[in-house]
Order: C-alpha cells, then structure tokens, then sequence
C-alpha cells in the first residue's frame, strides 16, 4: 500500500454549498431546455428540438454572466488546484 500526501485546501468552501444565483439559472434552464427538446423529439418537431437546445445554450451563457458580475462562488473558493498547494 501506498502512501500519499494530500494537503488540504487553504480554506473552508463557501457555506452556500453550490445555491447560487448563477447555478440555478443553470439549473432551471438546462431542465426547461431538455424538457422541450425531449418533448420536439418525440413530436418529431425539428423547430421545436432545436428552440430546446437554444434555450439550454442560452442558459448557460446566462449562468457566465452572472457568475463573472460576482452571483456565483466567490471567486477565492476556486482555486486553480489545491492539490498542488
């Protein structure tokens, strides 16, 4: 058996546990956007499936924004790689 050292990260993660603005921007669009491009694939509607994928990318785009104007995780609870120390 091996032994590894692992150091911790410098800091506590943020006590939101991931319930930001930006993520549930994510979250709800990314379902509305697959129920509808679900609901065009079965209809065999290709405006429909592509209107549901356009909503998902628009979410996502969304998310961006708001976690880069500060609706995210604080930008010091992303550290490039901890691992590293």
């Amino acid at each position: 058996m091996t032994h590894e050292d692992i150091t911790p990260p410098p800091s506590a993660a943020p006590a939101n546990h991931g319930r930001t603005r930006s993520a549930w921007v994510l979250t709800a669009t990314v379902i509305i956007g697959a129920v509808i491009t679900g609901v065009g694939m079965v209809a065999e509607n290709q405006g429909l499936t592509v209107a549901g994928i356009v909503v998902i990318v628009g979410g996502a785009i969304a998310s961006w924004i708001l976690r880069e104007r500060g609706h995210g995780q604080p930008v010091a609870a992303r550290p490039e790689n901890w691992y590293e120390g």
